[in-house]
């Protein structure tokens, strides 16, 4: 047990001693080395990510609109999209984004976009 305790004396003495004489303050600067050769460059890749598509902004001709479960109204509509393959369903992420307009700033703000489907909720004005 003494010897425990004089090591442990001895190691705390010996960590005093080297704080004590360490500075916290920078000292200069050395001096800077010499330039490295530039590498070559690289060739471009192809802009964008190979693994996402997009299509143009489009209105829908028509729409159903039905009704869900109470005061719930749902507007569908379908789209063809050729660009969507039986690989990509069964291998990929499919998003829809959907812009709406024609609503009140209140109720949908001008040019947001969001992931479909799209819930609003307002209600009628009291009278």
């Amino acid at each position: 047990m003494k010897t425990v305790l004089k090591l442990s004396l001895f190691g705390l003495m010996i960590s005093a001693l080297l704080l004590t004489f360490c500075s916290t303050e920078d000292g200069t600067d050395g001096a800077v080395g010499p330039a490295g050769e530039q590498g070559i460059s690289g060739i471009d890749g192809a802009d964008g990510n190979a693994n996402v598509m997009s299509s143009d902004w489009y209105t829908p001709a028509s729409y159903t609109l039905s009704s869900g479960l109470g005061s719930i109204n749902l507007l569908e509509h379908n789209q063809a999209a050729s660009e969507i393959t039986q690989e990509i369903l069964d291998n990929g992420i499919i998003l829809v984004y959907g812009k709406l307009s024609g609503y009140t700033s209140t109720v949908w703000s001008t040019n947001t976009v969001a992931l479909m489907p799209i819930v609003l909720t307002y209600g009628s004005p009291s009278t």
